[in-house]
């Protein structure tokens, strides 16, 4: 068993990536079974019958294990790196850059967010604010999470000049006001997440110029009432949710 414990290591080594994803896991671990129980039947029959077929099998079935719990922690430790608890991961998938910047502490967005990445996750960190020059490389980002943080004032502008953001993610966070202009620049924002802060206005030039605005979640928040024309000129947004406010 120990030698065969060494060669499912080196194997491991070999050939399992740590951006492998559960499905991948599964099926690498499959294929390995198949492969180990083919070679050990081919096995000369002298060996065979002095281990005894069960036993082959049960040397298998072992192997298939170390390699999945294996396989199992080279796929944590690749969502582990060096913020401590958390994660910060690249990953490619679906033709797509999505970056994962989760748990780490940040105060700030960081500067360093790889060009071109269409998916950033910021979420479950301790940032603050945002500001003009925040998201300067996000020029082709489509989707931006920022939940679960600590922000309470977001610059005007800050968003300026991102076009392709269709989703805006800021639930969970501090925020007790939106000054005019915070949105700015977003003409494609298609999903605005607002839950959770601690809004209790909203000007009514807020969503102005977010005419692809289709979905907006404000629940969970401090508002007692809204302006007749805060959602005006908002003629693509057809999910509103206005849940756990004040306003009776």
């Amino acid at each position: 068993m120990q030698n065969s414990s060494c060669w499912v290591s080196q194997n491991i080594a070999k050939n399992l990536k740590l951006e492998m994803n559960a499905r991948k896991v599964v099926a690498f671990s499959a294929r390995f079974l198949c492969k180990r129980l083919r070679n050990r039947l081919s096995e000369p029959r002298c060996q065979r019958q002095q281990k005894g077929n069960f036993c082959l099998f049960l040397e298998t079935v072992h192997e298939f294990c170390l390699v999945c719990v294996a396989a199992a922690l080279l796929y944590l430790s690749g969502d582990v790196a060096s913020c401590g608890k958390t994660s910060r991961k690249d990953s490619y998938s679906d033709n797509k850059w999505h970056n994962t910047i989760t748990w780490c502490d940040l105060i700030a967005v960081p500067r360093d967010i790889s060009l071109g990445v269409r998916s950033v996750v910021l979420e479950h960190n301790q940032i603050t604010s945002l500001s003009p020059g925040d998201f300067l490389l996000l020029e082709y980002c489509i989707s931006l999470d920022l939940s679960n943080n600590l922000i309470f004032i977001i610059v005007p502008g800050s968003f300026d000049g991102r076009k392709s953001l269709h989703t805006v993610k800021l639930a969970k966070n501090r925020l007790t006001e939106l000054k005019p202009d915070t949105f700015k620049g977003l003409k494609r924002l298609t999903f605005l997440d607002l839950c959770g802060n601690q809004l209790a206005v909203l000007d009514e030039t807020i969503f102005s110029g977010l005419q692809s605005l289709v979905r907006s979640n404000i629940c969970e928040n401090q508002l007692s009432s809204l302006d007749e024309y805060v959602f005006y000129g908002l003629f693509q947004l057809g999910i509103l949710n206005l849940e756990l406010n004040n306003f009776f």
